[in-house]
């Protein structure tokens, strides 16, 4: 590694920061911080401070108006009684130069101009919007006017100015309004510079505040090109070791699931399409399982169990196994079996059952929880059990069969049912569909069957695939001895023609 340090340059250690979602996460943050504080003073504190400014002016004409009430226009009423305006003009323009103030006006109850400080604005009739909408209903409308813009009359002011109109009201409800104009040049000249100083102190924190944390992220993320190479150098000192380890466990698998295909097909040897009869069981099982675990009464039963489709799966190639227990002639024999032999038959299920069940005990055993093989004994040995209790072995019922057994168990007979054995013609897909149907509840569980009928299409697509020329699937002894296909059936909710 000490011969590594062109590898801490300044640009890869930059990148690195970027490249990593923590150190990025936190260079991102601290430049919206950055952003922030200075963002924060012009979006928040200029408003807040000018909102103040105007706050303060309204608070100085509402005392200015009230004065003006007390000592010029007694009880509220804003007229001029005829020869009084001198006296008037006098008693304002001394309110005008003691107050500061740039301007005044007053107005009636209808907008009219009765005074003002501007002589030729008398007897114009203020009918602005703001003054109906606002000021009449007792409201006070301000407006700041910076210089060489226009009040809110329309004329050009040559100074910042402050513009408020203060309603009046007398017992006779709106009597008039007062119109002050304040000169604020030197207000808004301090207001600037409170403005320049807080932006100035904002960005100089902020810029302190992000050359800090790019020192931090810069160390951050040094260390972790440092510490990145040296796993680089564990990754490639383990390489060929991980490589050796997949290879091996892939070859395991492929092992074990040709082992168990070998098995399966020695099982029913005796039929030349066995291999395709085992595919096809795999398809419609994959096909019903997923189905049943996304869409079914059965989701949450099977909300907890992992990789249960593919365990499912690779299990129902073992449904048959115990077949070897079974003398091949009377596996082949053409036409119904004897009671006799129909009991050697059913023993094939309890074989099974015996031998998986014994290679799942030994996995258990030395890895602490079941395997496939757990799912393959069930299968294999309960799925020739029907719904209503009268299959075999053991006669279970209803919901005591395991789930994975019903559903291989309907997968099969689908396929004894399209194919041809020895005693009977293949029956076409709309048949097989209606001897399902026919069994739903006795044979076969009827969730399961609503299931079957909801993935009719891709059931006969998976079928038409990979059954063997001009063949399909037959049906298993105890179900059906007819040489033909049956008539349609209709039942329930169900309805199935040729």
């Amino acid at each position: 590694m000490a011969g590594s340090k062109h590898n801490y340059s300044f640009s890869i250690i930059l990148t690195n920061i970027w490249q990593e979602p923590l150190l990025r996460s936190i260079l991102l943050v601290s430049f919206f911080i950055s952003l922030a504080l200075p963002g924060f003073s012009i979006f928040y504190l200029v408003p807040e401070f000018s909102s103040q400014l105007i706050a303060n002016v309204e608070d100085e004409a509402q005392r200015t108006a009230e004065y003006m009430i007390e000592n010029i226009f007694p009880g509220g009423d804003l007229v001029i009684p005829l020869g009084q305006m001198e006296q008037v003009d006098r008693k304002i323009e001394t309110a005008r130069r003691a107050m500061l103030l740039d301007k005044v006006k007053v107005f009636t109850n209808t907008g009219n101009t009765i005074y003002s400080t501007d002589k030729q604005d008398l007897g114009e009739i203020n009918n602005k919007d703001y003054f109906n909408a606002i000021v009449r209903q007792g409201k006070i409308y301000s407006k700041v006017v910076n210089k060489n813009f226009a009040t809110s009359e329309g004329r050009i002011t040559g100074k910042d100015v402050a513009e408020v109109y203060i309603p009046m009201r007398s017992t006779r409800g709106f009597s008039g309004a007062f119109e002050i104009y304040y000169d604020i040049t030197v207000k808004k000249a301090e207001l600037k510079k409170l403005i320049a100083v807080s932006s100035v102190l904002s960005i100089t924190v902020s810029v302190l505040l992000l050359l800090m944390i790019l020192l931090v992220l810069y160390r951050a993320s040094k260390a972790s090109v440092r510490r990145r190479l040296a796993e680089e150098e564990v990754r490639r000192a383990n390489n060929s070791l991980e490589e050796r380890v997949l290879e091996q466990t892939y070859e395991l698998q492929i092992t074990q699931n040709t082992s168990i295909e070998a098995l399966a097909i020695l099982a029913e040897s005796y039929d030349a399409d066995t291999g395709a009869h085992l595919a096809r069981i795999q398809r419609y099982v994959e096909c019903l399982t997923s189905a049943v675990q996304n869409q079914s009464l059965y989701v949450e039963y099977l909300a907890g169990k992992e990789n249960y489709v593919e365990e499912v799966t690779l299990a129902s190639l073992l449904h048959d196994i115990g077949k070897t227990a079974v003398p091949q002639d009377i596996l082949t024999k053409q036409g119904r079996l004897t009671a006799q032999e129909f009991d050697i038959v059913k023993k094939h299920t309890t074989v099974a059952g015996e031998i998986l069940g014994r290679a799942n005990q030994s996995f258990s055993s030395h890895f602490g929880k079941d395997s496939y093989l757990a799912f393959a004994r069930d299968i294999a040995l309960h799925h020739h059990e029907k719904w209503d209790g009268t299959g075999y072995p053991h006669q279970l019922k209803g919901k005591e069969i395991p789930l994975s057994a019903r559903i291989v168990s309907l997968a099969d007979v689908y396929d004894a049912l399209r194919s041809r054995r020895p005693y009977k013609e293949p029956w076409p897909h709309a048949d097989a569909m209606a001897e399902i149907i026919r069994c739903c509840g006795s044979q076969f569980d009827p969730e399961l069957v609503d299931i079957f009928i909801a993935n009719t299409d891709r059931i006969e697509e998976i079928a038409n695939l990979l059954m063997p020329t001009s063949e399909h699937a037959s049906v298993i002894n105890e179900l059906s001895p007819a040489d033909s296909a049956p008539a349609p059936v209709h039942w329930g909710k169900y309805s199935i023609s040729k």
